[in-house]
């Protein structure tokens, strides 16, 4: 509660329960506007049994799945990568090194203009490999980047516009998140 608590004077935050259910109410406009393939979760809460190894919290907050937060969980993009300006950036995890990319070092893609939007990376997005050594590393895209989209090793994630996209980054370098990743929860 300490990291929060400033913010929490200033903004005066609504009750976690409010503030989930205008979540699902924004996950459920945002599927229906942009995601309409997509199945609505209707399991809105953790069970009590999978609460026993997460740490205690303040009574105003409650632990949620990352899909109640999200409305859109997607696999990346599989091309080639080319040193040659063929399209847009083509973001791989190794293309990013301590929480850091060096955009003018990724390589560009061939992608035709309807997939480009599928995979076109915005601010707000985060990033997971999904295999291999670094299964489970995140990159939360901050600001300007150039035009880019992700390859088929990553992951990408879409919270809701009322998730705090920078908490939710922060909790996946936390202990809890890399004991669930090493344990294969």
């Amino acid at each position: 509660g300490k990291f929060t608590e400033e913010w929490r004077k200033k903004n005066n935050p609504r009750p976690t329960k409010i503030l989930l259910q205008k979540i699902a109410e924004d996950k459920k406009n945002q599927i229906s506007e942009n995601y309409n393939r997509r199945k609505i979760n209707k399991d809105n809460h953790i069970f009590e049994e999978e609460l026993n190894n997460f740490p205690s919290i303040p009574n105003i907050w409650k632990w949620t799945k990352i899909n109640d937060i999200s409305y859109d969980i997607q696999y990346g993009y599989t091309e080639a990568a080319s040193i040659n300006p063929i399209g847009p950036r083509f973001l791989r995890i190794t293309d990013i090194q301590n929480n850091k990319v060096k955009w003018n070092k990724v390589p560009y893609c061939k992608i035709n203009n309807i997939e480009k939007e599928k995979y076109i990376l915005k601010n707000g997005d985060i990033l997971f490999a999904r295999t291999g050594a670094t299964v489970g590393k995140s990159y939360l895209i901050k600001g300007l980047i150039p035009e880019s989209i992700f390859a088929s090793y990553l992951i990408r994630l879409k919270l809701s516009k009322l998730v705090n996209k920078l908490n939710v980054f922060y909790f996946f370098q936390s202990l809890i998140y890399w004991m669930q990743i090493k344990s294969g929860q």
